[in-house]
């Protein structure tokens, strides 16, 4: 995912702008509408910032943890803890 990331910021910026989200889209010949293509965007860009980070595109992508995943993490975590 981290290199499909690098791919898509053309600039370097570390983040991913609403014209390198549509080259993308327009890319991938998803023939979304302006309005769809927007829309997908704004929902990756949970802070509003204008742009997708790193994280906020991890997260679009995998989604929420649920129940089981986040015990794991948390069982990782302890053990890494008492080591």
């Amino acid at each position: 995912m981290g290199r499909k990331f690098r791919i898509i910021d053309d600039d370097r910026s570390g983040s991913i702008s609403y014209p390198e989200f549509e080259k993308l889209i327009g890319e991938h010949t998803l023939n979304w509408t302006s309005e769809q293509t927007k829309a997908v965007f704004d929902s990756f860009d949970k802070d509003k910032s204008g742009t997708i980070s790193y994280d906020e595109f991890l997260g679009a992508l995998r989604g929420e943890m649920n129940e089981r995943r986040q015990q794991l993490v948390l069982q990782a975590f302890e053990v890494c803890r008492m080591l």
